[in-house]
């Protein structure tokens, strides 16, 4: 059903309709059918086919540089559900404390320490 409403929001552009006509179209189509749920992946979708960033390189963020290692498996999981290849481009960012982050073509998988820890101090302190 996604990718229906991708093929046909790029339809509309195609022909000549603004972009932001199609997008505010496409929104009040979702809510009336109540798949406003899937906007968020729908825009997604579209940017990957608009600016063709399918082929470029993913980026993968770690916490310590010996983490490759110990991660290996993690970040091809991660990199193999989003549709990115080996040859990501690495950062050590310390901000994470731990874990992996993976982003390609639009797409992140955030699996940090960091991101655990503010999840579960939100849920606790609301």
């Amino acid at each position: 059903m996604r990718e229906h409403y991708i093929t046909a929001c790029l339809d509309l552009v195609a022909s000549g309709m603004s972009v932001e006509a199609a997008v505010r179209g496409l929104a009040s189509t979702l809510e009336k059918r109540d798949h406003s749920r899937l906007l968020p992946s729908i825009l997604r979708g579209m940017l990957r086919e608009l600016d063709g960033t399918e082929g470029t390189a993913a980026r993968v963020f770690i916490a310590r540089s010996e983490d490759v290692i110990a991660l290996r498996n993690a970040i091809e999981l991660h990199l193999a559900a989003i549709g990115g290849t080996t040859d990501a481009t690495i950062t050590v960012d310390e901000t994470i404390i731990g874990g992996v982050i993976v982003e390609h073509a639009h797409q992140r998988i955030d699996a940090s320490w960091k991101t655990a820890l503010q999840k579960l101090y939100r849920r606790v302190t609301s």
